[in-house]
């Protein structure tokens, strides 16, 4: 992402103003634990930032099953 900030869509003032770019780490970081928030993948405390994994989650991983599967299983169960 620092190396070629174009490629992930950044433009060079961003590069600039947030050098590390941390702050897009952690809006990154933010939205996808949103989302598997939403999935019920992992309990999400947005104001600690801590997750915990459920078990759902665990099998999900083990099979390799996407979010967007395990939404239709929420949906369906």
């Amino acid at each position: 992402m620092l190396r070629n900030p174009l490629l992930y869509g950044l433009s060079l003032e961003v590069l600039k103003e947030d050098t590390t770019l941390a702050e897009r780490r952690a809006d990154l970081i933010h939205s996808a634990a949103t989302i598997l928030d939403r999935k019920n993948l992992i309990k999400y405390d947005r104001k600690s930032g801590y997750f915990q994994v459920t078990d759902l989650a665990r099998i999900a991983s083990y099979y390799y099953i996407t979010h967007g599967t395990i939404a239709t299983y929420n949906a369906l169960s």
